[in-house]
C-alpha cells in the first residue's frame, strides 16, 4: 500500500502505528495517560481523549493523540517533549466533528536560542506531495542511532514540512523508581517492630530448600486467622496483599507471618470461590497501584538537574560530528546524552559536579571520558504487567492429605 493511501486512511491513532511502521519505524503501542503526561489543565483545554506511543526508533519516539483541538494538543505534547529534552514527534488527530486534520509538532533548539515548538497542520482529505516527501525523509536508516536520525532529519531541511529537528533526551526512567517507592511502601506496620525484620524471616523461609511451586499456584491451610494472602507482581515489583473479609491491605509484615505459619500448618481443602472472591476484592487496590506506576512512568522529571543543563552543549557537539560524518563520535555522544537525560545515581552526580568544578576549561572529551568510565545506564523498563504469583487461603477446615500438586 502506497504512503498516500496510508495517510488518507488515517482516522485514529491506531492507524499512525501502521503509517510509521511503513516508514521503517518499529511499531509500538503503549497507552499514555494524557493528564499526568501533558498536565491536567493542558489535556482538558485541548480536549485530549486518547494518547499513546505508536512507533519508535531506539530513543526516538512517535506519539499519537486524539483531541478536539488537535493543534493545541500537538503543541502541548511538543512542549512536554521539549521540557524533558526528549527525541520524538507528536501527531494529533482531530476528533469530535471537526474536519479530518493531522497536526504534527516538534521542538527545536538552536545555539543559545530558547526552546521553540513548530507545528504543521495537514488536511487528510488533500494530502500535499511535500508532506509525503517529508515523511519519506524521516525514514530511519539501518543501524542509525536516534541522535543521528534526529540530526540527519534536521540537516535534510525538512523543517518546512514537519518542523522536525533535534530531539536530545531520553526516556524517563526515574519515574518508574518514583512509582516503585509508592508501591513498595507498606501500610499497617506494627509499632516498635523492626522495619526490615520481615525481610529476614522471608529470606529464611525461602532458603529452606523446598522446590518452588509454579507461578499462579494456589494452596489452602488451616489456621487461627481466616485470611487470603495474594502475592502479585506488578512490573518489576512484588506486592503482598492480605484480604480479610471485605478489607484488602498491602502488608508484607503480616503476609510474612501468615506464610511462615502456613509452611508448617496442615492442609485444607482448597475453596476456589474464596480465592476468586479475594482476587475480586483486591482488584481495586491492584488497579490503583498499576495507575500509580503508569502515572509516574510518564510524569515529567526534574528539569533543573545539573546534568540536563549540559544537553544543549552536547547537542552542539553532535551537530559538529554529524557535519564531519564521524559516526563513531556521534554514537559516543548519543550514549552520553542518554545518560544525562535518563538520570544518574547520587555518586555519579557527585563525580559530574567534581568534573565541572575544575578550574580548567571543560572539553567535550572530558565529559565523554567521565561517561565511559561509568557502568552503562539502565534502560527504561517497559510498561508494567500484572501477574498473580501465588495465593494462599487460611481458614478453619477439616485437614486433608497433601496432594503435592499446586492448583492453578
Amino acid at each position: 500500500m502506497v504512503l498516500r493511501e496510508l495517510v488518507t486512511r488515517t482516522e485514529q491513532i491506531d492507524d499512525l502505528r501502521d503509517l510509521f511502521g511503513a516508514l521503517g519505524f518499529k511499531p509500538a503501542w503503549e497507552t499514555v495517560p494524557p493528564g499526568p503526561w501533558l498536565g491536567a489543565a493542558q489535556a482538558a483545554a485541548a480536549g485530549v481523549r486518547r494518547a499513546a506511543l505508536v512507533a519508535r526508533h531506539e530513543a526516538y519516539r512517535v506519539f499519537g493523540l486524539e483531541a478536539e483541538d488537535p493543534e493545541r494538543a500537538a503543541r502541548s505534547a511538543a512542549q512536554r517533549l521539549a521540557q524533558g529534552a526528549e527525541r520524538g514527534l507528536a501527531c494529533a488527530l482531530g476528533v469530535g466533528g471537526r474536519s479530518r486534520l493531522l497536526v504534527c509538532a516538534t521542538w527545536r533548539h538552536g545555539g543559545g536560542a530558547p526552546l521553540g515548538v513548530r507545528t504543521l497542520a495537514v488536511p487528510l482529505d488533500r494530502v500535499p506531495a511535500s508532506f509525503l516527501a517529508a515523511l519519506e525523509r524521516c525514514a530511519p536508516l539501518p543501524g542509525e542511532t536516534s541522535l543521528a536520525l534526529a540530526l540527519r532529519v534536521a540537516e535534510a531541511a525538512i523543517e518546512r514540512a514537519l518542523a522536525v529537528e533535534r530531539r536530545v533526551a531520553a526516556k524517563v526512567a526515574a519515574q518508574q523508581a518514583a512509582g516503585a517507592a509508592q508501591i513498595e511502601s507498606p501500610s499497617g506496620q506494627v509499632p516498635g517492630a523492626a522495619g526490615l525484620d520481615w525481610c529476614d524471616r522471608l529470606h529464611s523461609l525461602a532458603a529452606q530448600g523446598e522446590p518452588p511451586a509454579p507461578v499462579g499456584a494456589c494452596a489452602a491451610v488451616r489456621g487461627h486467622e481466616p485470611a487470603v494472602v495474594l502475592i502479585i507482581r506488578i512490573g518489576a515489583l512484588v506486592e503482598a496483599l492480605v484480604v480479610v473479609g471485605e478489607a484488602t491491605v498491602a502488608d508484607p509484615l503480616r503476609a510474612t507471618h501468615l506464610l511462615k505459619a502456613a509452611a508448617s500448618g496442615p492442609d485444607a481443602p482448597l475453596d476456589r470461590q474464596a480465592i476468586e472472591a479475594a482476587i475480586r476484592r483486591a482488584a481495586p487496590l491492584v488497579r490503583s497501584r498499576l495507575a500509580a506506576v503508569a502515572t509516574a512512568r510518564w510524569r515529567a522529571g526534574d528539569r533543573d538537574r545539573l546534568a540536563r543543563r549540559l544537553i544543549p552543549w552536547v547537542l552542539a557537539a553532535g551537530r559538529r560530528a554529524a557535519r564531519r560524518r564521524d559516526a563513531l563520535e556521534l554514537a559516543r555522544l548519543d550514549g552520553l546524552i542518554s545518560r544525562l537525560a535518563l538520570g544518574m545515581t547520587a555518586g555519579e552526580e557527585e563525580l559530574l559536579e567534581e568534573l565541572l568544578g575544575r578550574r580548567a576549561a571543560l572539553a567535550i572529551g572530558d565529559v565523554l571520558a567521565w561517561h565511559e568510565r561509568l557502568p552503562p545506564p539502565r534502560e527504561p523498563s517497559e510498561a508494567p504487567r500484572v501477574e498473580l504469583v501465588a495465593a494462599l487461603a487460611i481458614g478453619p477446615a477439616a485437614p486433608c492429605q497433601r496432594s503435592g500438586v499446586a492448583e492453578q
